[in-house]
């Protein structure tokens, strides 16, 4: 059986392997057996201050060059780590294939890059997603190809993006979600742009004011005058966060009721006259604490450009359908009709 002998006699330390008679110095040179040594490094021990309270132990490459880099080359599908696997605090976990981890400070073994092609940056960190990417501190890319970045930025769907929206914010699969609190559904993007106001003017000693804006384009193409739904993914699509606005996104309910203010512009574009019409939409609702929304009064609606009288007979309505905002258009018969809207979600509660 090999042995190891330690010399710390000499100037630099030696390590001998006496199984095959091969010696390293960790100056770089060979001793004893001929075996091949560190080259292109020179390491030391630096002790001084500011390094005297906590010393600093350092490789510094050592090249015949002006400008040289370093690599650490890992074998086939090996890990980069920065520490070694012990299923507990210490080094944390077994690393996925060809992941990246440069964390070293963890409070649960699982906070490691155990996902195949997964990096971690940071600490308490966790990339357990395939391709995930964790950045920040105490974030967890759990979902494939997904990303967190931040403080607490939690990413369970595949393919979603948290950044900085906490824990609590995650978003829906193909989601980006941004700023504190922040959250959506499938393919939906909520950026948290509204603010916190303290008022003292209610009676009961004030109350804090949370806004949110929510904005998506929807669109579709009509042949006839049969009425269809136009959806951020085309004609007459599904009940899904991937299709429509969500007033209120991944089914997020608040112990105060929330109001929303819904303004959108529709445009008819008529490509067999060469014709457009443009309406003017406005609507108010009201979310109560499991959820439902109600419409407060009637929407607003009006033509605000037209050409010609071919589209005349054309309409839109709104209604909700589980929380997810529609618009119904009606084109005309014979005709092709092309539907964008740009929508607005204005929405604010007290908590």
């Amino acid at each position: 059986m090999g042995s190891i002998n330690l010399d710390n006699t000499g100037s630099g330390g030696t390590i001998t392997l006496s199984s095959d008679g091969t010696s390293l110095l960790l100056d770089g040179s060979a001793v004893g057996g001929g075996g091949g040594g560190v080259t292109g490094f020179t390491s030391a021990d630096n002790t001084s201050s500011p390094n005297d309270t906590v010393n600093i132990a350092s490789l510094s490459v050592d090249s015949s060059t002006t400008n040289a880099g370093a690599a650490i080359v890992t074998k086939g599908t090996g890990a980069f780590m920065l520490g070694i696997p012990d299923s507990g605090t210490t080094g944390g976990n077994v690393r996925g294939s060809s992941a990246v981890d440069l964390g070293i400070y963890r409070t649960n073994a699982n906070q490691v890059a155990s996902g195949t092609e997964s990096i971690l940056l940071g600490n308490r960190m966790r990339a357990s997603g395939t391709e995930a990417i964790a950045i920040g501190k105490n974030s967890y890319a759990n979902g494939t190809r997904s990303m967190a970045v931040g403080y607490d930025s939690n990413c369970h769907a595949s393919d979603s993006i948290n950044m900085m929206a906490g824990g609590s914010g995650s978003p829906g699969q193909y989601g980006i979600a941004i700023g504190p609190g922040s959250k959506t559904g499938i393919r939906g993007c909520s950026v948290n742009r509204g603010r916190a106001v303290t008022s003292s003017a209610f009676s009961r000693g004030g109350y804090v004011q949370a806004l949110q804006t929510a904005e998506c384009e929807y669109w579709g193409k009509t042949t006839d005058a049969t009425t269809a739904t136009i959806s951020s993914e085309g004609l007459n699509q599904s009940n899904s966060e991937a299709h429509y606005l969500s007033m209120v996104p991944d089914g997020l309910y608040f112990y105060q009721q929330q109001f929303c203010y819904m303004s959108a512009k529709l445009v008819a574009n008529d490509d067999t006259n060469s014709l457009i019409r443009v309406w003017d939409l406005s609507a108010a609702f009201r979310i109560a604490d499991d959820g439902t929304v109600t419409q407060v009064g009637s929407t607003s609606k009006s033509v605000i450009n037209s050409e010609g009288t071919a589209l005349n007979s054309t309409d839109v309505d709104i209604s909700i359908a589980n929380q997810y905002l529609k618009l119904d258009v009606t084109g005309v018969a014979s005709t092709n009709i092309h539907w964008t809207a740009w929508i607005k979600l204005h929405m604010n509660r007290y908590a």
